[in-house]
Parts: structure tokens; sequence; C-alpha cells
């Protein structure tokens, strides 16, 4: 129980006590606001990579995925030492160029 003398020289137990309770609900409730805040805030930005992800494939279109796309599989072939569609027709070229060597002295 608390005294008149108790309350004129500080705070009781009781006091620290509520005083304590108070702290945690006040902690409690910011951090509920900031929550919500940060989720709602998470929710917009999260529409907005939606957006600038639709924005940017129409702006770039399927030819310039494609592009992109024949480009890292040459890449990809040439780590893997895979022919390409152009080292094979080089070597269609230079096959019929020795052909062609080949039938004019075995003509003349």
């Amino acid at each position: 129980m608390t005294t008149q003398g108790d309350r004129e020289e500080g705070f009781g137990f009781r006091e620290a006590f509520l005083l304590g309770l108070g702290l945690l609900a006040t902690f409690e409730e910011e951090t509920r606001k900031r929550v919500d805040q940060l989720v709602k805030k998470g929710a917009e930005k999260e529409e907005e990579g939606k957006s600038y992800l639709r924005d940017l494939k129409d702006r770039e279109g399927v030819k310039s995925f494609e592009a992109r796309l024949e480009k890292n599989l040459k890449r990809l072939a040439e780590l893997a030492g895979l022919a390409t569609k152009e080292d094979i027709r080089r070597l269609e070229r230079r096959l019929a160029d020795i052909s062609a060597k080949l039938e004019e002295k075995g003509g003349s």
C-alpha cells in the first residue's frame, strides 16, 4: 500500500510497474503502426515493380529480347565448344572453295 510519504519521495513500486506497462503498450502501438506503414509501402513498391517490368517489356519488345537471347546462346555455345550457324556456314564456304579448286586442277 502506498502512503502519502511514498508519493512525496518518488515513484512507488506500483507507479514504476504502471510506467513499465505504459512504455510497453506505447512501444507495441508504435511498432504496429510502423510495421503497417512498411507493409503498405512494400505493397506500393510491388505494384511499381510490376509496372516497371511491363513497361520494360513493352519498350524492348520481342525482337530485342530475341537478340539478347541469341547473343547469350552464342556465348554459351562458345563456352561449350559447340559450332554455331556462322561456324558451319564458314566451313561450307571453305569446302565449296576447296572443291572448286580441286575441280579446276582435275579438269586441267
